[in-house]
């Protein structure tokens, strides 16, 4: 990958809702070959066009990352279900066998407290910890 295409990536980063005529006049690239580089990166190294959300204005009061490890044979239900949980925002399969960071999003405290228990139910914890975020300070601002 080279630097022009680093300068792409970088614009559609900040502004993926910008024309491919204003990204290639803004960068000084012809036209053609942003179109290219654009449609070469689709698929691959970019993965989706998506906006950053403020959940609390949505009236998800309640951010917790929580680290949790299950049993081996849990796994592949445990990821089933991580799939299917609507309040699962962002999910992580971890170095160790059985280990996973996810984000959750709930309008309230209890629904976490409830959401905890349903996961001990349903699933052999053997170990997990909650964290409950105050501010979020920094979210996809990696600079290329």
């Amino acid at each position: 990958m080279n630097y022009e295409d680093l300068k792409v990536i970088s614009y559609i980063r900040n502004n993926g809702r910008a024309s491919i005529t204003d990204i290639a006049r803004d960068l000084g690239l012809p036209v053609i070959y942003t179109l290219n580089k654009i449609k070469e990166y689709e698929g691959g190294v970019i993965k989706n066009y998506t906006c950053i959300v403020d959940f609390s204005k949505l009236g998800f009061q309640v951010n917790a990352e929580i680290k949790l490890v299950v049993k081996l044979e849990d796994e592949k239900k445990f990821e089933k279900f991580i799939g299917k949980n609507q309040n699962i925002n962002s999910a992580y399969s971890l170095e160790k066998e059985g280990e996973y960071l996810i984000e959750v999003l709930f309008k309230k405290e209890n629904e976490l407290n409830n959401f905890m228990e349903d996961l001990s139910r349903k699933f052999n914890l053997l170990e997990y910890r909650v964290h409950i975020v105050k501010e979020e300070i920094k979210r996809e601002a990696l600079k290329l």
